[in-house]
């Protein structure tokens, strides 16, 4: 049995500060015997951002976590109710610097943060983590509610960009950044590397090479920087009405060693319609995984689309499974899909 569970947030302005509160929970029986049920509630104090004369720019953070379960034959919990109040500050500063010239404008952002938290992480050695630079200087960077990141760290990077001045576009975007610990944190999930003295390298590069075309690279370096670990690149053409995208993973530090191609292409047929296709291929297993059709109607207030797919099995005397599927969006509101039809 999954029971509903609830968020509540409360958002309070302070002079020169913001105060929000939140509290948000939930209880599963699963496994015929055992049991989840938490609550926590979190209290995060952030002050207005300080930027002084010479042209720095300051932030804090404070996080005051009450962490409440209570648990029947669980792994991952205490086998009876417990309690715990968790405390976490992060101070974070940056310094941009502009250069102009006729045609762009460079942005370069040094940055920093320093995290500390008096308390010892829960341990998540092996859960599966991936970090990367869009969320290393937050404060939940682990994605998770229970705990928090325990001892001190400093996360320094930078961020750089071309700009436009023609069209006021970016055309190149580089983030890059590394976390750094005086005392190693084993409880942290290994492969996101965040307990090490020194983390990988997280680096996000976008490039706009020409108006219909668009490169997107977000990666992760070993800190010896003799191997790569993660490699995500996107690209994006597009030429009137015809769009189409390709994707390329390469997962080195998940558990099931993620790695795969796929491609979406669209042809907008009409202000309404318009027809694609999409494919995947296994770069680990290098077969095509699946391939999907589908014409889509759209307008103002509703979405309609038809989608035959066909999905690939591990197994090569497994037959292909071929769906032939209908979908009904009133927007606002949701949307419906009929159940596939087999074949």
């Amino acid at each position: 049995f999954i029971y509903p569970n609830y968020e509540i947030v409360k958002e309070l302005n302070l002079d020169n500060s913001d105060l929000k509160l939140y509290s948000y929970g939930y209880q599963k029986k699963y496994e015929t015997n055992k049991y989840e049920g938490i609550v926590t509630n979190d209290m995060l104090y952030k002050a207005d951002p300080k930027i002084y004369e010479w042209g720095l720019r300051s932030n804090f953070e404070a996080l005051l976590k009450n962490v409440n379960t209570n648990a029947t034959n669980s792994s991952k919990y205490k086998n009876s109710f417990d309690q715990s109040l968790l405390s976490s500050l992060l101070l974070s500063a940056e310094y941009p610097l502009k250069k102009n010239n006729n045609l762009f404008t460079d942005t370069l952002i040094p940055k920093v943060s320093f995290m500390y938290s008096p308390n010892k992480t829960k341990n998540m050695t092996n859960e599966d983590k991936r970090i990367d630079v869009n969320s290393i200087y937050s404060f939940n960077r682990i994605g998770v509610t229970d705990t928090v990141e325990g001892g001190s760290s400093v996360t320094i990077g930078a961020e750089y960009k071309k700009n436009n001045k023609k069209n006021y576009e970016d055309f190149l975007s580089l983030k890059l950044a590394t976390v750094l610990r005086m005392e190693k944190n084993e409880d942290l999930p290994s492969n996101s590397s965040l307990g090490e003295s020194q983390s990988d390298y997280f680096g996000d590069i976008k490039i706009k090479l020409h108006k219909n075309i668009d490169i997107n690279y977000n990666f992760a370096i070993d800190n010896n920087l003799n191997k790569s670990k993660y490699d995500l690149i996107k690209t994006k053409f597009s030429v009137n009405n015809f769009v189409t995208t390709f994707e390329y993973l390469d997962d080195k530090n998940s558990k099931d060693q993620k790695s795969y191609v796929t491609n979406k292409t669209t042809l907008q047929i009409n202000d309404s319609g318009s027809i694609g296709f999409n494919l995947r291929k296994n770069k680990v297993t290098n077969a095509t995984e699946f391939y999907d059709l589908f014409y889509s109607y759209a307008n103002d207030c509703l979405e309609a689309a038809v989608a035959f797919n066909k999905s690939y099995y591990i197994d090569s005397d497994l037959k292909p499974e071929k769906q032939l599927l209908f979908s009904l969006t009133i927007i606002p509101f949701g949307k419906v899909n009929t159940p596939g039809v087999n074949r």
